[in-house]
């Protein structure tokens, strides 16, 4: 079974039995179950591989001393477990919600619950990355939004958020793998 993004393949034997590409609820990250039913399966060889030469080695939360907030957020602790470390920071185009950290690898993924929609614009490096990027409808613990594709290195980002509320619970940083 394989996962790139929002498209899933899995193979029986070396031969493709299912490819499916999901265009509607997105998550990034997740967990893969297998499953027969009410049949009495015995699997005796499981292959992970991993695609592409990047990985996520870390994460830093969003009330870490890295990040520094501009505007009004409202920071909350002691939530439930479904969130990492159980604190979420929320902010919002009206209160002009922004927050910028810097990190060395070579991309971010922004991780958070988004009940509703948003915009955010992304800057890295001091230059717009993209202008409007819209976060995917997320559930807790999973990834809204990936940015990756960077030099390896030191790189600062400031996200603004232009519209809606964003809800940030974590930052995970991509490094290429050695």
């Amino acid at each position: 079974m394989a996962v790139l993004d929002n498209h899933i393949w899995a193979k029986v034997d070396q031969k493709k039995v299912i490819s499916y590409k999901d265009l509607i609820d997105v998550s990034y990250s997740g967990r893969v179950k297998l499953g027969s039913g009410y049949f009495h399966t015995e699997v005796l060889k499981i292959q992970v591989n991993q695609l592409g030469n990047e990985i996520m080695p870390l994460r830093f939360d969003n009330l870490d001393s890295l990040i520094e907030y501009e505007g009004i957020w409202n920071h909350q602790c002691g939530l439930e477990n479904t969130l990492w470390n159980r604190t979420l920071s929320t902010g919002n185009k009206k209160e002009r919600s922004k927050f910028r950290f810097t990190f060395n690898g070579t991309g971010i993924a922004l991780f958070g619950r988004q009940a509703q929609s948003s915009q955010l614009r992304i800057e890295v490096d001091g230059t717009v990355w993209k202008d409007v990027v819209v976060p995917e409808r997320a559930a807790d613990k999973t990834e809204n939004t990936i940015l990756k594709g960077l030099e390896e290195g030191k790189h600062e980002i400031l996200v603004s958020v232009i519209s809606g509320e964003y809800m940030l619970d974590v930052i995970g940083v991509f490094q290429q793998l050695e």
